[in-house]
């Protein structure tokens, strides 16, 4: 009922009465009535728990809070007029009826801008009214406890009695003896559902305010921090969600004033969540496009390094993003990676095809790339490089069987046909450079390699026939050395040439060798025997180290090996295992003097550098993962595990310092990371020393977190995203008594005497008896009146404290003490 309509209605109450003799009311005039005034005040009632002065403190509370000022020095006023009037009726009954007018509330009735009028008019009613005679004696005190006055239809049945041996009631008087107007008990937890709505309509303009805020910042939506801003979206949505169904939102008398327009705004601000809901689902499914144009914009200004990381960040989000691979591949080609660029075409052009709106694309691209590289491999070739030029082949004819959506060109087999016999070639030309000087067993070895070479790429090099007539030109040339020196009578230089050359006819059955070998060798192996032997001293001038069942030619085959899977390994990312091995090949290449062979030292510089290579290329992926993954922990106040990926960062930087990247801006942005963690880290201290509190003593908790928060505002952390919660707050938010107490005391010695007036406070609302904590009242009081007193000479000491302590008896010990100490 709203308190316009409950003002302008007469209140009636019947009270019915039955007599037992019929002529009562023969006598009975038509009305009386009993008029009387009531005034009633509502002022605190220190110490209630329970019932209509509980209540009434709790309106009282309320009206004090919205007018900032102490519930003691508050009060409200009820008044009404009151009229008692007689009936007669039938049945031996007669109707006492009582009149309520002039229903008015007045004092302090508002909280800031509502009128409170009607939660404050009590409800129930206490009446005693008196019966007497002519002679003024009284019959009987009729007395009626909690009417509910305010109900039209309350049941009359409930104030029958019984009228037995009374005079006539013409000569009876009724008079109103004593009115209490008052709040039925269940009507607390009506008041205390008012003080949440009324509290959390006022709290509501913070969160609007700061909705407002997310709002207009998120106006501009960026594909880089969407995702970030995504939670920001989701916190504002959840707070405007909660304001939909706040306390205050059931009652109308709020509703429908609303005076600061909260309604009206959270009603905006959620269709305005809507809108930008939708716009940030459209941005987040479309994320990969919108980077992907991002990172187009910035090659069209020339930002490569922008435009790059644009096109990186589309695919972390969907990695099969075919324009940003595509993208980022011509990108790498540009920039002479052409490995890097075939490594991200293979990514989308294997089993899966991609879709047709990009296969021109994909096609036009590799057909670029294959052309160029092609001609870089045939130039290569003309040098004699035919090792890099195989690489380079190699890596084209590896995509071109990771691939079914592209036929490779045919001229890539051509040129492969073309390089691996130049590869082939090169190993006779180093063979017959070899024969010409004399050396045929360096010559031989050259023409197995090339045979050898020449086996394992027969796709390539169909025939072996040069390397066999070089072989059969080695063999002449043996049998000739081996005549001249018999001519000579150098009889040990013919067996040495006959010797080497029975074994090369051996190997080699196909060569035509003379058939008389063994005849001729066992003549020179006579002519040697009756020959005069000279002897001749030597020194060493450079010591030999020769393993074991080793040989040169050996460790050139085991070089060989380990350069070929050194390569695989390093191209496979397995850098470690790949360092290993060059460091084997190096030992090899040192203790056999293999360095003066050209493809082995080329083959040991490029696996030097492909390590190299894919070890920045690795570094760089681990380090933009971490920092990725930082600002995600920084929100979840994960510090420790943010400065240890901070520190990998910045230990993954020392390692790879020979890499051309540079992280120095990123680094420097976040260089207040350990200072959180170090934070984080006090924080724990403090929170052992807390749990060690309740055998030994709080102090040491109190100290860690006084040195906590100390730091905390000492390095400005709270600009870092870092909060932290007063010790007061902590204190008097916690449920431990003992912790409470003792603050008290940490607080009343360290002159903090509003924080130990506060956890005097909390200790009261958690109903402990006064006398348990009197020393520390008498403790907190003596230094509180120690410390204003010498700020504030002249004030009144008794006034003051009684105002700080709403005069409540509770607090009898801090008062007196510090009264007695000012």
């Amino acid at each position: 009922m709203s308190s316009a309509s409950f003002m302008k209605a007469a209140f009636l109450l019947t009270l019915i009465f039955l007599f037992q003799s019929t002529s009562v009311f023969s006598n009975l005039p038509a009305k009386e009535k009993n008029k009387y005034i009531h005034h009633q005040e509502f002022r605190f009632r220190p110490g209630v728990q329970s019932g209509s002065d509980h209540v009434m403190n709790t309106l009282l509370q309320i009206i004090a809070d919205g007018n900032q000022k102490l519930r003691v020095f508050t009060q409200y006023d009820f008044t009404c007029n009151i009229t008692v009037e007689v009936f007669a009726a039938d049945n031996n009954t007669g109707k006492l009826n009582l009149n309520l007018n002039d229903v008015r509330v007045k004092g302090e009735t508002t909280y800031r801008h509502f009128d409170l009028e009607q939660w404050l008019t009590p409800s129930l009613l206490d009446i005693s009214i008196k019966i007497k005679n002519d002679g003024n004696s009284v019959l009987r005190e009729l007395k009626f406890a909690g009417l509910k006055w305010q109900d039209e239809n309350f049941p009359d049945k409930n104030l029958t009695f019984n009228l037995n041996g009374f005079p006539p009631i013409s000569e009876l008087e009724f008079k109103i003896s004593s009115v209490n107007f008052r709040y039925p008990d269940e009507f607390f937890y009506d008041v205390i559902s008012l003080q949440k709505a009324l509290l959390a309509y006022y709290d509501a303009e913070g969160q609007i305010n700061k909705v407002n805020s997310v709002i207009h910042e998120l106006d501009q939506l960026s594909p880089e921090t969407v995702i970030l801003d995504e939670f920001r979206l989701c916190d504002a949505e959840g707070t405007i969600g909660r304001l939909r169904y706040a306390a205050f939102q059931n009652f109308s008398m709020i509703t429908d004033r609303d005076p600061e327009g909260h309604i009206e705004s959270i009603s905006q601000l959620w269709a305005d969540l809507k809108k930008l809901r939708k716009e940030f689902n459209f941005v987040i499914s479309h994320i990969d496009s919108l980077l992907h144009e991002q990172g187009i914009t910035f090659l069209e200004k020339e930002e490569r390094g922008k435009a790059r990381a644009s096109f990186e960040r589309a695919l972390s989000y969907n990695n099969l993003y075919i324009p940003a691979q595509l993208s980022l591949a011509v990108m790498d080609f540009e920039a002479g990676q052409s490995s890097l660029a075939m490594n991200r075409l293979a990514a989308f052009m294997g089993q899966v095809h991609p879709p047709a709106f990009w296969i021109n694309d994909i096609t036009s691209f590799s057909q670029i790339l294959f052309e160029n590289e092609i001609e870089r491999a045939g130039k290569l070739a003309a040098d004699d490089r035919f090792l890099d030029a195989l690489r380079i082949l190699d890596e084209l004819d590896g995509f071109c069987h990771k691939i079914n959506v592209w036929e490779c060109p045919a001229e890539l087999q051509r040129s492969l046909i073309d390089v691996h016999y130049g590869m082939y070639r090169s190993y006779l030309r180093v063979a017959g450079r070899a024969y010409e000087s004399g050396n045929f067993p360096f010559a031989v070895t050259y023409i197995e390699s090339a045979r050898q070479y020449q086996k394992e790429n027969s796709q390539y090099i169909s025939s072996e026939s040069e390397s066999t007539s070089l072989l059969q030109d080695v063999a002449d040339a043996y049998f000739f050395s081996a005549d001249r020196a018999m001519l000579y009578h150098d009889y040990a230089m013919a067996l040495k040439m006959l010797k080497e050359a029975r074994d090369l006819c051996q190997n080699y059955p196909e060569l035509a060798c003379t058939a008389d070998i063994d005849n001729r060798l066992a003549e020179a192996e006579a002519k040697k025997a009756d020959a005069t032997i000279f002897r001749a001293e030597y020194v060493l001038t450079e010591p030999m180290v020769i393993l074991p069942g080793s040989s040169k030619k050996q460790a050139v085959e085991i070089v060989k090996d380990d350069l070929s899977l050194g390569h695989l390994k390093a191209w496979a990312g397995e850098t470690e295992e790949a360092r290993a091995i060059l460091n084997h090949v190096i030992e090899y290449a040192i203790r056999y003097d293999l360095r003066t062979d050209t493809l082995i030292n080329m083959r040991i510089i490029s696996l030097t550098e492909m390590i190299h290579q894919k070890e920045c290329e690795l570094g760089e992926r681990e380090i933009e993962k971490l920092l990725q993954l930082i600002p995600e922990r920084l929100m979840d106040a994960h510090y420790f595990r943010t400065s240890q990926d901070y520190q990998q960062v910045k230990n993954l930087i020392a390692i790879h310092e020979n890499c051309e990247w540079s992280y120095t801006n990123e680094l420097a942005a976040l260089s207040y990371i350990p200072l959180l963690a170090q934070y984080q880290e006090l924080l724990q201290e403090t929170q052992g020393a807390y749990f060690m509190g309740s055998r030994e003593g709080f102090n040491d908790f109190f100290l860690a977190y006084s040195s906590t928060t100390t730091f905390f505002h000492e390095n400005d952390l709270m600009n870092y995203g870092a909060e932290h919660e007063p010790l007061v707050e902590f204190v008097t938010g916690s449920s431990n008594i003992s912790l409470m107490k003792a603050a008290v005391d940490y607080f009343a010695q360290g002159n903090e005497h509003e924080n130990a007036f506060l956890t005097l406070q909390a200790l009261k609302d958690n109903r402990l008896d006064a006398r348990e904590v009197r020393t520390l009242q008498e403790l907190a009081g003596k230094r509180a009146a120690l410390s204003v007193s010498t700020q504030d000479p002249v004030m009144q000491p008794s006034g003051y404290v009684k105002e700080l302590t709403a005069n409540d008896s509770w607090y009898r010990f801090y008062v007196r003490s510090f009264i007695r100490n000012w």
